[in-house]
């Protein structure tokens, strides 16, 4: 990350005080067992035997796996060779993508799927991001981008290095992703129709590095 010389000394590293410490069942639970919770407000005596090993499937997962930090996923994709195994140490089977359901045809492993929607959740990528190309190219691009979370502290770091405007990190660090609002503008379609008064100096710092990229 960088910005122009001028704003060279009001750039600051982002720090949180209060680091965020997620874990695998934080980040997947929902996704990779979406049956547990209508399964458990079901009283026990009337479960079904595909919703009872359902459960103790799910539970089973969580209480090994569910409190392990999210991993870093690029390093679990390096080196190809070894990559079925790493994933398998933390409890996801790669080359598998279905949603397990509470069914006895589908609850014949110990591990979960590992679905483009469990890679994207622990990426912190929003759900609804699309990726195409195949398997391979779509796994690729999930774990090789940076989580968006990150540059959006970035983002607020040089914002307040231009408009000297400071932004309480720790609480941007935790607001939810939404894709709709970096695909679509909120309020204007160019930052030239912006209303924000940081405008003037963005559109500076815009035009001052398109000048460097064109040279003399």
């Amino acid at each position: 990350m960088g910005v122009a010389k001028e704003y060279g000394a009001q750039l600051r590293p982002p720090i949180l005080v209060r680091p965020i410490h997620q874990t695998v069942g934080d980040a997947i639970a929902d996704v990779a067992f979406g049956f547990l919770p209508e399964i458990e407000a079901i009283p026990e005596e009337s479960r079904t035997p595909d919703q009872i090993k359902y459960r103790k499937w799910a539970r089973a997962w969580l209480a090994e796996h569910g409190e392990e930090p999210v991993p870093d996923t690029l390093s679990l994709i390096r080196e190809s060779s070894g990559a079925f195994d790493k994933w398998h140490k933390i409890g996801f089977i790669m080359n598998e993508r279905h949603i397990v359901r509470p069914r006895l045809e589908d609850l014949h492993t110990d591990s979960v799927p590992l679905s483009f929607q469990i890679l994207k959740r622990l990426q912190g990528i929003p759900d609804d991001w699309a990726f195409v190309g195949s398997d391979k190219a779509q796994m690729a691009q999930i774990c090789e981008t940076t989580p968006p979370v990150i540059y959006r502290v970035i983002g607020h770091a040089i914002h307040a290095a231009l408009t000297g405007q400071d932004v309480d990190i720790d609480q941007a660090a935790r607001l939810k992703l939404d894709s709709k609002r970096w695909k679509t503008a909120s309020g204007f379609r160019s930052m030239a129709q912006s209303q924000n008064p940081a405008r003037r100096k963005a559109l500076e710092w815009r035009e001052h590095i398109l000048r460097e990229e064109e040279g003399p």
